[in-house]
């Protein structure tokens, strides 16, 4: 659901997520964590990951 939002990509499964003047971000919502991430960003993911995997939550990728 979105209200004054816009080129915001979503993937929540059953569960709702409602996004209300944001713009361009990604969404990712599964039953052990959420990710929320401007789209320009979308490269640092792999940052994440590596930091996750250091940290010791490499069973959430």
């Amino acid at each position: 659901m979105q209200i004054g939002s816009s080129k915001c990509v979503v993937s929540a499964g059953s569960r709702l997520v409602a996004l209300v003047g944001v713009n361009n971000l990604i969404v990712v919502d599964t039953p052990d964590a959420v990710l929320v991430c401007h789209k320009d960003s979308a490269q640092d993911i792999k940052k994440l990951q590596t930091l996750l995997v250091e940290r010791g939550y490499e069973h959430l990728l």
